[in-house]
């Protein structure tokens, strides 16, 4: 340069320049963390300049690209049953409550799983039952009929186990059969019944248990037919009552009075009165059942105030022994008589008519058996085989 003289002056400039430095470079951070080197403070991704100073005073420019890698929380349900274990993700849980797994990612941040998990019960009930015979229990996936302990593993709404224990009873129906026996007119009226003929009768009742019991009832109504055609005649020095009967046995009674008892169907009377009016009843008598006559009164004539009683009277039968007829040959009756015949065992069979002064009267065989008969006309008899 030149002075201010107009002189040369020199001048020599050692110069230095100073570069500027720009710097470029990445950095990986997890959420929730921050970047604070070389004058960074940043949480979140982005690019971010510094400019700062060198030694020498000049810039340094500093850029820096940060990436934020998430943090990643995950909840979820889960649910198991009773008796087993959930053993995903890490965990290996049995009980119900609430879990937590802190994991790395594949960038080496924290994975957050909670785990929300329910364990299902596996229910077992135990209950009875209690059925009839006959029938079947088919609730809850059972069909049983015989008394016993029964297991089903049903699945719940939830599909765990449900263990049904059925302790089944299997009560009876009971049948009974007996026989019973009553009289003519009574009615059996035990067990439900109210019966009054012979045949086999049906009950279905309840046990204590509520199940049929069924009885059967053999009914045997006994016929006792009373005495038919009661007859009583004076016999010289007594009543001699007859009558038409087929029982086991019979009771006698006068008035109302009993006075005796024959398995005959003749009765004599021997305690009498001259002029006393007598009435008879008889009863009949087969097994426990009874039956009895109508009510016979007559007065009581001693043999000389008997109008037919008379010396003179006579009878015969012919032919004797007979076939189908023998013929009765009176002499000295004097008034309508009857004419009764009976077998050897006194049953009363037949009886005829005989007019007064008849003489003669045929009697029927026809039907009767081979055996002897008692012909009786008033106060005598005689005895007539038939062939």
């Amino acid at each position: 340069l030149q002075t201010i003289n107009g002189c040369d002056s020199i001048i020599t400039l050692d110069l230095i320049v100073n570069p500027i430095y720009t710097t470029s470079f990445n950095a990986v951070i997890c959420e929730g963390e921050s970047y604070n080197l070389n004058g960074f403070n940043e949480s979140t991704t982005g690019t971010y300049t510094q400019t700062l100073q060198t030694i020498n005073g000049c810039d340094s420019i500093i850029t820096l690209d940060l990436i934020v890698n998430p943090i990643y929380t995950t909840s979820f349900n889960a649910v198991i049953c009773e008796g087993e274990s959930y053993n995903l993700n890490g965990f290996n849980e049995s009980t119900t409550g609430t879990y937590t797994q802190t994991l790395q990612t594949i960038n080496g941040c924290d994975s957050i799983i909670t785990l929300d998990l329910i364990v299902n019960p596996i229910y077992t009930t135990s209950f009875n039952a209690v059925i009839c015979q006959g029938e079947t229990y088919n609730l809850n996936g059972f069909n049983e009929n015989i008394t016993g302990t029964y297991t089903q593993t049903l699945q719940t709404i939830n599909g765990c186990d449900s263990i049904v224990n059925l302790n089944l009873i299997v009560n009876p129906i009971y049948t009974t059969s007996f026989n019973a026996t009553i009289c003519e007119g009574e009615s059996y009226s035990l067990n439900g019944f109210n019966e009054t003929t012979t045949g086999t009768y049906t009950q279905t009742l309840q046990t204590i248990n509520g199940c049929d019991s069924i009885i059967t009832l053999n009914l045997i109504v006994n016929e006792v037919n009373p005495p038919s055609s009661l007859t009583l005649e004076i016999v010289q020095s007594y009543f001699e009552l007859s009558w038409v009967g087929y029982a086991e046995n019979y009771i006698i009674y006068r008035g109302n009075d009993s006075i005796g008892s024959t398995t005959n169907t003749i009765y004599i009377d021997t305690n009498v009165v001259h002029g006393v009016n007598y009435c008879y009843r008889i009863k009949s008598i087969e097994g426990e059942c009874e039956a009895e006559s109508i009510e016979i009164c007559k007065e009581f004539l001693g043999i000389n105030d008997n109008i037919n009683n008379n010396s003179n009277m006579s009878i015969i039968l012919y032919p004797n022994p007979a076939n189908g007829n023998t013929t009765l040959r009176t002499e000295g009756i004097t008034k309508p008589t009857d004419v009764f015949v009976y077998d050897v065992v006194g049953r009363h069979l037949r009886t005829y008519k005989l007019e007064a002064n008849q003489k003669e009267l045929n009697i029927d065989l026809t039907g009767f058996a081979k055996g002897i008969y008692q012909i009786k006309v008033l106060n005598q008899t005689k005895k007539l085989i038939k062939n």
